[in-house]
């Protein structure tokens, strides 16, 4: 800008002293350039579209090809074009910024390819969050309206191997009292016979039994029982940073693949989108196929937690066996923990015992590898 200004000012000065035609073309010549220019990208900024285009698939570390495509629809050549182009981690909430130079010629294409990688998993938008163009001397700045185009990738947890061995019952009951038939509306199984009371509902009555006993018996169903094994991962209890989120997110995924490898079902839970997502696993295989989903985001737009959504359920009054991963405790914890058989596996520091295990985001492999949850 400088120079541009100082130019003009030579000129114009010597042209106030000369009075020479020439010299007054070179100045108005001068003065022009920019405005011109800017005048061809209005007429081109129409003609523009953009395109991002990602490989399917990362792991954490590794090179990630991506490439940023200009269309230019017109016959007029883009000299000094830029994208903004963004990167962000939805599970981590990490960004980062690249401000991508383009000269796209006449009804052409041009493509920069651009390798990119993440020391986290979780899944990555990458989205052009503006595109400009600038005069032939970089004065005057015109925005395209293009909006915003994204493309995503998943980057995969690195799974380790938990020593976590649960029995066969704890994914079918047992003897303890948290799975002990209760009073309940389920007669589907039946709890008790008794005599009739007033007050009793007549669609309970064994009407086969009464007129053989000749006296009104009533059916009293149980509550139903849920004995199957839960993985709840909370994403909202806690400040879930960077670090703390790839911990937690490796340390779900690798708790669930040592499961499912001992041929044991259990339904695992997570926040997505302000809801609890619930998603039955009898497989390995079924496992891989969640994890995308899983680490997709950092649970949605609301701060209610993972058991606050839980309890609000109105199936759960009997729950079973749950491991339940959060970043740290939140009030409700101790309320599930009453209804249930709870192991809190919390990323903070603390003195593990049995009810929770304390672990940290440097050393969480080495300490979960050495950790031994039996039943």
């Amino acid at each position: 800008m400088g120079i541009y200004l100082l130019t003009l000012l030579i000129l114009g000065l010597l042209w106030l002293v000369s009075k020479e035609r020439l010299l007054l073309s070179a100045l108005l010549a001068v003065f022009a350039l920019p405005w011109l220019s800017f005048g061809l990208n209005l007429c081109l900024r129409k003609k523009l579209s953009i395109g991002i285009s990602v490989s399917p698939g990362a792991t954490k570390n590794s090179a990630v090809a991506c490439s940023v495509r200009v269309r230019n629809e017109a016959r007029l050549i883009s000299v000094q074009l830029y994208v903004i182009f963004m990167t962000e981690n939805m599970l981590t909430g990490e960004r980062s910024r690249t401000e991508i130079p383009l000269a796209v010629s006449p009804c052409s294409t041009a493509e920069r390819k651009l390798l990119l990688q993440s020391s986290h998993c979780g899944q990555l938008k990458l989205c052009s969050e503006s595109v400009y163009l600038l005069d032939i001397l970089g004065f005057l700045r015109l925005k395209l309206p293009v909006g915003e185009t994204s493309a995503r990738v998943t980057v995969l947890p690195e799974l380790f191997f938990p020593c976590v061995e649960l029995n066969s019952a704890v994914a079918e009951g047992d003897d303890n009292d948290a799975y002990l038939p209760r009073l309940g509306n389920d007669l589907g199984e039946v709890l008790q016979l008794r005599d009739y009371v007033p007050g009793d509902n007549l669609r309970n009555v064994h009407w086969k039994l009464s007129g053989k006993l000749d006296r009104m018996i009533v059916r009293d169903g149980s509550k139903p029982l849920n004995r199957s094994l839960l993985l709840l991962w909370d994403k909202t209890a806690g400040a879930m940073g960077g670090a703390a989120a790839d911990a937690l997110a490796e340390t779900v995924s690798s708790v669930a693949q040592a499961i499912s490898e001992q041929g044991l079902p259990f339904i695992l839970c997570w926040n997505e989108d302000g809801q609890l997502a619930e998603e039955a696993v009898e497989s390995p295989d079924e496992l891989l196929s969640l994890l995308p989903r899983l680490i997709r985001d950092r649970g949605g737009r609301t701060e209610e937690s993972a058991i606050s959504l839980l309890l609000r359920s109105a199936e759960r009054e009997n729950l079973g066996r749950i491991l339940y991963f959060a970043a740290e405790a939140t009030p409700e914890l101790e309320e599930l923990r009453s209804r249930s058989r709870l192991t809190a596996f919390l990323c903070r520091s603390g003195e593990s015992d049995g009810d929770t295990v304390y672990f940290d985001s440097d050393s969480y492999t080495e300490t979960l590898q050495n950790l031994e949850l039996r039943e």
